[in-house]
């Protein structure tokens, strides 16, 4: 950094020598108490001279984040928070009421279920530098990534002193049923939600300045994005036997300490590959800078959902595993994939401030929309077939339609980010 601001001084005197060689200018550079850049009878500045000089940023202001124009490479990145669209819930998990909590009867509600997982604020981080690939920053190539780090949210109930079930539409009757967690006097149970949530993408590619003045830029900005939103959603529940028995395989246990679970867990991951192009613009009046930045890019995102119901025994001698849920049957074990066009656009704002010609703070906005993404509570089932269910009497005796198949649903997702970093560039 010493050798490039000497280097930069030496180019100033060279310069200034060179100008007051000039003919008409000769009989001044030996004049006394001549000052540079001053004719010797006006209080004028010369022609082409500045008039004030920031000491600190020089004389020129026209870079990607404000400050001297001899900047070379840019480098900038720090915190960001975020929120994004609430996560679907199954249409219902849980219901609370008397005589078994059936839905639809009277004095049952709503235990859980039917709304929206709000994971509340996500924290990650957003980075970017590039560099221009000729001196008079023409064209250059730029990198970035961003991202949300994972994050989740749990929600839980138990019975108490009502009864508390998991309801599903029976399709061997055609009519509503339940699995029953809690009863008073017979089973004592609860159910349990978990929703995660995390993304990130990285884009690479060229930037082209289209215009630069003291205090304006614009520049193009074509490239390739790749973005990718995880995300999963467990349903979870155990019952006990108190007074009554619990049921695995279509067998009844009774005995103190053992335990019927059921566990349904969905999880999509999305990858979006594609190109986009965009535009920046750069105000810098002074050290203060702001920076608004448009980008679209299109292409395809492949959805992969994977899905898990598993019924677990414990407490009566080996522990014991099923395959099948009770939103997961044992024939939606698997892992299905597709691939869905989508557009992926983004804009973004910056307000900084230069401290010095090589360093400076900003703070920042983006929103972010993606289209096509699949979404783990809006692909469970609630058609299902007890006699699939191995937490169910009638398990292993085939009667009526089977539980319904998997559909892969798609929707769109968005996200706010707020942060605040720091630029450097030289």
């Amino acid at each position: 950094m010493v050798s490039r601001a000497v280097g930069a001084a030496a180019l100033f005197v060279l310069a200034a020598s060179s100008a007051f060689a000039q003919p008409g200018m000769g009989g001044m550079t030996g004049m006394t108490g001549f000052e540079p850049g001053m004719p010797a009878d006006s209080g004028v500045p010369a022609p082409g001279v500045p008039a004030s000089v920031d000491p600190i940023l020089g004389s020129g202001s026209s870079s990607l984040f404000g400050g001297s124009g001899f900047s070379r490479f840019w480098f900038d990145g720090g915190y960001q928070a975020g929120y994004i669209r609430n996560v679907a819930t199954p249409s219902l998990i849980a219901t609370r009421g008397g005589a078994f909590a059936v839905r639809g009867t009277p004095g049952t509600s709503v235990a859980l279920g039917g709304g929206e997982a709000d994971l509340g604020v996500l924290h990650g981080g957003r980075f970017r530098g590039g560099f221009w690939l000729d001196s008079n920053r023409a064209f250059g190539l730029e990198a970035s990534v961003f991202f949300l780090a994972e994050q989740s949210e749990t929600i839980g109930v138990s019975g108490g002193g009502a009864a508390l079930s998991r309801p599903f539409f029976d399709t061997s009757i055609q009519a509503q049923n339940v699995r029953i967690l809690n009863l008073p006097g017979q089973v004592a149970g609860s159910v349990t939600t978990e929703t995660r949530s995390l993304f990130w993408a990285a884009d690479l590619g060229p930037v082209i300045r289209v215009i630069e003045t003291e205090m304006l830029t614009l520049d193009q900005l074509l490239y390739f994005r790749y973005a990718t939103l995880e995300e999963s959603q467990t349903v979870s529940d155990s019952v006990s036997p108190i007074g009554g028995a619990i049921t695995f395989r279509g067998q009844a246990f009774r005995g103190a300490g053992s335990a019927v679970s059921v566990r349904d867990q969905a999880a999509v991951i999305n990858r979006f590959y594609g190109g986009g192009a965009g535009l920046r613009l750069g105000i810098t009046p002074g050290r203060f800078f702001a920076n608004v930045e448009g980008k679209l890019a299109v292409g395809s995102t492949r959805q992969s959902l994977r899905l898990e119901g598993t019924t677990t025994l414990t407490g009566a001698g080996d522990t014991q595993t099923a395959n099948g849920g009770l939103l997961v049957p044992a024939t939606s074990n698997g892992t299905f994939a597709r691939n869905e066009f989508s557009f992926l656009p983004e804009v973004g704002v910056k307000l900084g401030f230069q401290i010095t010609q090589n360093i400076g703070v900003y703070a920042g906005y983006n929103f972010l929309y993606m289209t096509n993404v699949g979404r783990p509570g809006e692909n469970f089932t609630n058609n299902i077939n007890p006699t699939q269910l191995p937490s169910s009497q009638n398990f292993g005796v085939p009667f009526g339609p089977n539980s319904a198949p998997v559909r892969l649903n798609s929707t769109d997702f968005w996200m706010h980010t707020v942060g605040v970093g720091l630029n450097i560039k030289y």
